[in-house]
């Protein structure tokens, strides 16, 4: 049983986790800033753009950090440039938006992504057999950050329920980004002094997607694990853990890859335009601040949601299901607000709840597939790869916007994003899930890309070869074995 050092771990992981939920703030910011700055909605663009690229730069360096100077240095690092980015955005944004974007987005972004997977690592080690809990409760501490800041921005910025270019608010804005990083970084060092790496810990680098540590058969008949009774009951299947150069050969890696670039646009978009798109349509500040800060309680449960349903039917049924809800959502957004502005404020929160609540699917269902067509066992590297597409999506995307004023074009902005869903969700068809329920109704597609489907030789005849790497799967779980 893990020690009271565990729990606390946890805890502190959630809390530097729920710091770092303040990128889930960029679109009730973006409000201020534009008239702040001077600036138009898709010049905004480039802020969340430039902060998931610092991310997907910042994951990989901050796990080989690890693995050379130990956790504290690279937690330590990604704290002071998060907390510290946002303070120096007190200076920076009084001087037009490159520096500000330098230390808003691309040091806050690489500070982000430093610690972001070292801590899921670290609390799950104390927590073997409990590592999807563990990672949930830290996820949900990253989004409920905006629960936390977000109405701490509006009451710091616009108390009073002023139009957002109203002189007295845009005077209030760079004195914001410090008790905001004060906030942070408050947070972060109550954080950073509960965390401890277990000592029974042999970073032997396991994969924080698995269920249970890795078990051995062991040649005593009447020995057998947890994870070998838990999985009597249901139906069971071998799965063959692919080696990162195999992954790299399969159709399917670059499937999810393409899925996962187009779905970056409507993320980016969706986080940086849905108030100002609110705002743009005649509604108050406030009630807008108050929609910003709910969207985290879809944010969260939704990735609690989408999980639970992944794992009673896998990946591929889900998948599907929320990116065609995703893009209904986005292809509906504008229709609505031809309404009555009374009949557009009480559809827009329902709109915006179910984006969110739709967005988070994307990332539960993303690692699992990864997980579910490679096996557990690469799943962190794997996804790392696969993540750092967000990276040319989100930049490419910046600069296509950042010469247009989206604020006058909605319709086709969010019109491309339900375009974009449709098109992952046709990408979804061929992909190959084993295991999923259902997903014979898809089969022609998938076995359309047979032919440039790699299958490792070890899996041709997995049965016989004792030294592939394989793991249990049961009807809701993956097991090394």
């Amino acid at each position: 049983m893990a020690s009271v050092w565990g729990f606390l771990t946890v805890l502190g992981a959630a809390l530097i986790h729920l710091s770092l939920g303040y990128n889930y703030t960029v679109g009730n910011m973006n409000a201020y800033l534009i008239p702040y700055m001077g600036v138009t909605s898709g010049q905004t663009v480039w802020i969340h753009a430039v902060v998931i690229s610092g991310q997907a730069i910042g994951m990989p360096i901050g796990g080989m950090l690890t693995a050379k100077i130990g956790f504290r240095i690279v937690v330590a690092i990604g704290c002071l440039l998060t907390s510290g980015g946002i303070a120096l955005s007190a200076l920076t944004v009084r001087h037009g938006l490159g520096p500000f974007i330098f230390t808003y987005a691309v040091m806050f972004g690489i500070g982000m992504g430093l610690p972001y997977s070292v801590l899921f690592t670290l609390a799950a080690d104390w927590f073997p057999k409990h590592r999807a809990v563990v990672t949930g409760i830290i996820l949900g501490g990253l989004g409920m950050g905006a629960l936390v800041f977000t109405p701490t921005q509006t009451a710091l910025i616009n108390p009073e329920n002023k139009p957002n270019f109203d002189p007295s608010v845009k005077a209030r804005v760079p004195n914001s980004f410090l008790i905001l990083a004060a906030v942070m970084f408050g947070l972060q060092i109550i954080g950073y002094c509960l965390i401890r790496k277990c000592p029974s810990s042999d970073g032997d680098g396991t994969d924080i997607f698995s269920e249970s540590k890795e078990f051995e058969h062991k040649e005593d008949p009447d020995f057998e694990s947890e994870a070998a009774v838990n999985i009597k009951e249901s139906e069971v299947h071998e799965i063959y853990n692919y080696t990162v150069k195999e992954a790299l050969k399969s159709i399917d890696f670059y499937t999810i890859a393409l899925i996962i670039f187009f779905d970056t646009v409507p993320i980016t978009l969706q986080s940086s335009a849905y108030k100002v798109f609110g705002s743009a349509n005649n509604l108050e500040d406030r009630f807008l601040s108050t929609i910003a800060t709910c969207t985290a309680i879809f944010n969260c449960s939704g990735r609690v949601i989408w999980g639970l349903i992944c794992d009673h039917v896998s990946f591929k049924i889900p998948l599907g299901c929320f990116l065609v809800i995703w893009g209904v959502l986005f292809g509906t957004f504008p229709v609505i607000a031809r309404a009555p502005t009374h009949v557009f404020q009480g559809l827009y929160p329902v709109w915006v709840f179910l984006l969110f609540f739709s967005m988070a699917g994307h990332f539960v269902l993303m690692p699992a597939a990864c997980s579910r067509i490679f096996g557990p066992k690469n799943t962190a590297t794997t996804y790392g790869l696969l993540y750092f597409t967000t990276c040319p999506s989100a930049l490419i995307l910046a600069a296509i916007v950042s010469v247009h004023d989206i604020k006058n074009d909605f319709p086709l902005t969010f019109y491309c994003c339900c375009g974009l869903c449709l098109l992952s969700f046709v990408l979804s068809l061929f992909l190959k899930d084993k295991f999923g329920k259902l997903s014979n109704v898809t089969r022609l597609c998938t076995n359309a890309c047979n032919i440039c489907r790699y299958v490792p030789p070890a899996v041709k005849d997995v049965d016989d070869n004792d030294d592939a790497e394989v793991s249990v799967v049961s009807n809701n779980r993956i097991y090394d074995n």
